[in-house]
């Protein structure tokens, strides 16, 4: 329906060339005169037949992503011989947990965090208030923490601090610490 409508005539005005001559030229694919040079053929690449989770590409990807490295690891937090800030009688704790907050109050609800401590920071024990106990920190940070948070005694008291002056029995579990709060026994 093309030719009838068109009548075989090309674009620019000239007569198309007889039947024979485009059908040969429809045969080899090659056009009246037009040679197509041949395209550009990218060299393979490798990781195309391998499975993507394979490919050394991202692997070395994942290995760089900052979401999924580790996070740098600080030093232990210990109170320094002869430290300034630190009561040479006080006690002395390690935290026992991985992350545990440090409050602004003994509250675990209405209390604004000041910080973190982890795992085998030392800490000294200023007072005590129910379940919670104040506490003073290596690099200077005062704050309350669960008293169940915090594991080994590092250095015991003097004999001028007696833990009969504690206005709270020592708890050993958090059951017992949370009945003492409440003035239960």
């Amino acid at each position: 329906m093309a030719f009838m409508l068109f009548n075989k005539r090309r674009r620019d005005g000239d007569p198309p060339a007889p039947d024979g001559i485009l059908q040969a030229a429809a045969a080899t694919g090659i056009g009246m005169g037009m040679v197509f040079a041949p395209a550009p053929v990218a060299p393979p690449d490798p990781e195309a037949l391998m499975p993507r989770w394979r490919r050394p590409s991202l692997l070395e990807a994942r290995k760089t992503d900052p979401v999924r490295s580790p996070a740098p690891v600080r030093p232990r937090l210990t109170f320094a011989i002869g430290a300034s800030d630190a009561n040479p009688g006080a006690e002395r704790r390690a935290i026992r947990y991985a992350v545990i907050p440090l409050l602004d109050r003994p509250d675990e609800i209405l209390a604004q965090r000041i910080g973190e401590l982890v795992a085998g920071d030392e800490v000294q024990v200023e007072q005590r208030s129910g379940a919670y106990c104040h506490v003073l920190c290596p690099d200077g940070r005062q704050g309350w923490v669960h008293r169940t948070t915090l594991g080994d005694v590092i250095a015991e008291p003097t004999k001028g601090h007696s833990r009969a002056a504690d206005p709270e029995p020592e708890a050993d579990n958090a059951l017992a610490a949370m009945l003492a709060a409440r003035g239960l026994r």
